[in-house]
């Protein structure tokens, strides 16, 4: 059963700051962007690193944090530096992500999320301002050293099976494969991302177990990839 890869976006949560009062004015502060939608982390890397860029006309404030994928509240063994910082407008900030060295397998990757976060300054005009601040998060991949395949071919060994209206997906790779959707005609279906080594049923309607679909995943660059298929 065959597979590829689409794109995938950036998770974006606003959070609100609300002066108190009955009636209010509105300030979106969405000044800040990211050089890249993932990050891969090498075993054997020192680092890895992106870009914060200010595209504003304002100078922010800036607050990174890293956290689980599984919403498990033990600190990942990442730290971020800075984790605070003040970025000018029209400037960039070089976060740089370090591995403590252990607390991982060996045998599969690993994920997690990067936050970072705009704290807008204060604005003009008394107290009733509602002001809405960005918190960008993108994935963080750790990949052990020696795995076999590679990421970006992943996608071509999952296999998929149609079984009493359930779509079966089952990733036998040591990779995360990237889901977006599987589509069949005019029937489409969202896939969240599929670990290693795990299995997914999504039920479905309207699906022909003879007829061919499409996949879309995100690849290691961001990049959307469809590819066509079969069931077999």
């Amino acid at each position: 059963m065959h597979m590829f890869i689409f794109g995938e976006t950036m998770r974006t949560v606003f959070f609100l700051w609300v002066g108190l009062s009955s009636l209010f004015s509105s300030y979106a502060s969405a000044a800040i962007s990211l050089s890249a939608t993932r990050l891969i982390y090498g075993e054997r890397d020192r680092e890895s690193s992106i870009s914060v860029i200010n595209n504003g006309e304002q100078d922010v404030m800036i607050q990174s944090w890293l956290e689980n994928n599984d919403n498990d509240m033990v600190p990942p063994p990442f730290a971020v530096t800075p984790p605070l910082s003040k970025l000018n407008s029209k400037e960039r900030q070089l976060l740089r992500v370090l591995f403590q060295g252990q607390g991982l397998p060996k045998d599969q990757e690993s994920v997690f999320w990067l936050n970072v976060q705009e704290i807008p300054q204060m604005v003009d005009g008394g107290k009733n301002v509602l002001q809405l601040a960005l918190l960008q998060r993108i994935k963080l991949f750790y990949r052990p050293a020696g795995l076999m395949g590679d990421a970006n071919s992943a996608p071509q060994q999952l296999n998929i099976k149609l079984i009493n209206n359930q779509l079966e997906l089952h990733n036998p790779t040591p990779y995360h494969i990237n889901m977006v959707n599987f589509k069949q005609g005019g029937n489409e279906v969202d896939v969240p991302m599929i670990g290693p080594g795990e299995r997914v049923s999504i039920p479905v309607k309207n699906i022909n177990s003879h007829g061919g679909f499409s996949i879309t995943t995100v690849n290691d660059y961001g990049a959307i990839v469809t590819h066509q298929a079969n069931f077999s």
